[in-house]
């Protein structure tokens, strides 16, 4: 999980805004690179992270602004 989580500072930014999970890297890489381009604004990059179960690839956008 990257740091620090807008969950768990707040929402202070910059930080980084959990989205969701997929079952792979390559389709959470697609929707990260499709959210950031959506509102460059609010974010400016992603991760793409191993779920703390192991089972799925979470989705973090770098979060800017609200």
């Amino acid at each position: 999980m990257p740091t620090p989580s807008c969950s768990d500072n707040n929402n202070t930014v910059p930080c980084w805004e959990y989205q969701t999970w997929y079952w792979t890297y390559d389709n959470c890489n697609k929707a990260g690179t499709s959210a950031v381009d959506a509102d460059r604004g609010k974010f400016d990059n992603h991760v793409c992270a191993l779920t703390s179960n192991g089972v799925g690839v979470g989705l973090w956008l770098h979060k800017l602004h609200d």
